[in-house]
């Protein structure tokens, strides 16, 4: 099966939700990608109400800086699983935002944090389903195909 290629958030990137199904999510309200897990398909992120996350953004020790790798690391809650294509339909870039992060001050790490803001992609999606309504349509569509399955065995 060949799968269309979908242009899709990045961990550290903000997305607004028009309508949400999650409680997680209120509308209008940008939610946090968090970091992704080598489990979790392509399609598949962690998102994170943004004014319950820390955002830990940068290199093991110091500020970001050229040549030195950074990690994204996000605590807080309460998370969700956003689905591209399944609970997340329609998804497209909006423009940017500043997101409120951290750093390690210098060395030692144990030197303290630093707060600062970083540019990050801005997301606009129509409508975030929530699981348990997916959940619910496919039981729906099941039990469709069940009924008429079960209409074509009686009538025969």
């Amino acid at each position: 099966m060949l799968h269309k290629l979908i242009e899709m958030p990045n961990p550290g990137d903000l997305v607004v939700f028009g309508i949400s199904g999650w409680y997680g999510a209120k509308e209008c309200v940008p939610v946090l990608v968090a970091q992704r897990y080598e489990w979790q398909p392509p399609e598949e992120t962690m998102i994170v109400q943004l004014k319950k996350a820390q955002v830990f953004w940068g290199p093991s020790s110091g500020p970001p800086r050229e040549g030195y790798p950074e990690v994204l690391s996000v605590s807080g809650g309460p998370f969700s699983i956003m689905r591209i294509g399944d609970n997340v339909p329609d998804i497209r870039p909006i423009g940017h935002a500043s997101l409120p992060c951290w750093h390690w001050k210098g060395l030692p790490c144990a030197g303290g944090g630093v707060e600062y803001t970083r540019k990050v992609r801005l997301w606009f999606a129509p409508i975030l389903i929530d699981n348990a309504e997916i959940k619910r349509r496919e039981a729906a569509a099941i039990s469709q195909y069940c009924e008429h399955y079960i209409e074509e065995e009686v009538d025969e």
